[in-house]
């Protein structure tokens, strides 16, 4: 049977960038999906942009927030509608908006997910404005009490590196940008924990949760999509004008990776509990210097960055 694509969008504010993401989706090849756009309270009208320019070039489902929901809420409240009208040999699609890929990006995917009907899986993620670079697609844990992770092929050039890109590669958790998962396990696994992890964190928590359950998470190679990384939310890893001010800030701010209240549920959720008490130590230690070398170093910071996680994946698969 072919595969049913159902797409869930958060978006919010960002009228020019949510158009440019469905014109993408407009001129997909493959055509059998739905897309469920969640605009979580916006007010400069991207709901009835969206549906003007492409309500009959798309089967667009428009939800609708308060500007509460962020992207845990949103992409909760666009699961459970997906999962009252999907079939079980549908696939969800969890999406962000500042993104775009190629038409067969969709026909690529249906190919993954006839090989591959148990996995959740996500796209190769490419810098948008550095199309060779690979950036941000997976994470695999080396060690919770130490809080180490890899993150495979980030800063790797296509151009040089492509040819050592495994077809399938095994990770602990997926950032999701643009990731797959099976209704039927969606079914079994629940829904996005968005009380507990409003915006960053829960794309992880997620897909690491269906791992534990037994389903392969895995970076489909072939599938790519180019991402605006300065678009994310706040003090993220790519920044190059940081400031300590930046950061203080970011520490209690609900879109920033660094949200203290955010990042304690994300450890109770995910770490091991023998692990949990050295992994908060070491990871607010990991957090703080990561702030000070984005801060001192700017743009050089990400080169570190990327040598450091070079080195971290040179030992054993992940954490259990």
């Amino acid at each position: 049977m072919p595969t049913h694509f159902h797409i869930v969008i958060p978006v919010h504010n960002r009228v020019q960038t949510t158009l440019r993401v469905l014109g993408c989706l407009a001129a997909q090849s493959e055509r059998s999906f739905t897309v469920w756009l969640v605009d979580d309270g916006s007010t400069d009208g991207t709901a009835d942009e969206a549906r003007a320019a492409f309500g009959d070039r798309l089967d667009l489902r428009i939800l609708t927030g308060d500007g509460s929901l962020f992207w845990g809420g949103a992409v909760h409240m666009g699961m459970e509608e997906t999962l009252k009208a999907a079939g079980d040999a549908d696939v969800l699609v969890m999406m962000n908006d500042d993104i775009t890929f190629e038409p067969d990006f969709l026909a690529r995917a249906a190919g993954v997910a006839a090989a591959q009907p148990t996995a959740l899986f996500g796209a190769m993620v490419l810098d948008d404005h550095d199309r060779d670079r690979i950036c941000k697609s997976g994470i695999t844990i080396k060690s919770w009490s130490l809080s180490l992770n890899y993150r495979p092929y980030e800063g790797w050039s296509l151009a040089r590196d492509g040819e050592r890109v495994a077809e399938f590669t095994p990770v602990d958790g997926l950032r999701a940008l643009a990731t797959f998962v099976p209704v039927a396990v969606a079914r079994r696994i629940g829904n996005i924990a968005h009380k507990a992890l409003p915006h960053y964190h829960s794309d992880f928590e997620y897909t690491y949760r269906a791992r534990r359950a037994g389903y392969p998470v895995l970076i489909a190679r072939d599938i790519r999509v180019f991402h605006s990384v300065a678009t994310t939310g706040g003090f993220n890893a790519y920044s190059t004008r940081a400031s300590l001010a930046d950061f203080v800030r970011s520490l209690w701010d609900i879109r920033s990776p660094n949200g203290i209240k955010h990042r304690l549920n994300y450890a109770w959720l995910c770490c091991p509990k023998a692990e949990l008490a050295p992994y908060l130590v070491t990871d607010a230690l990991k957090t703080l210097a990561r702030c000070l070398l984005m801060v001192g170093l700017r743009e050089r910071a990400f080169g570190i960055r990327v040598w450091m996680n070079r080195m971290m994946g040179r030992s054993g698969r992940g954490a259990s």
